[in-house]
């Protein structure tokens, strides 16, 4: 997004690295539909690491303890937010 655009955001945001006339932005649904996938992927990781490579799921890696975490907080406070009350019979 351009620098109009985020500054009509009511979260401030940063420029985006190597592009200062642009701004980091993304649909919320976007960033929890990645951590839906990333918690999935680290729940098969025997699988997976053969797609991305075990470095992937290291500590330091995009899978470390750190990521996950971030990842439950982001889906736990989507269903928090917008939570479906529908009867499920």
């Amino acid at each position: 997004m351009n620098r109009d655009e985020a500054g009509r955001l009511l979260n401030k945001t940063y420029p985006y690295p190597g592009d200062p006339g642009y701004y980091i932005g993304e649909l919320a649904v976007s960033h929890q539909l990645h951590c839906l996938n990333r918690l999935h992927q680290d729940l098969f990781v025997e699988y997976y690491k053969d797609i991305y490579g075990p470095e992937e799921f290291e500590e330091d890696g995009n899978s470390g303890w750190g990521h996950i975490s971030h990842c439950l907080e982001i889906v736990g406070q989507a269903l928090t937010c917008a939570s479906d009350v529908s009867v499920i019979p």
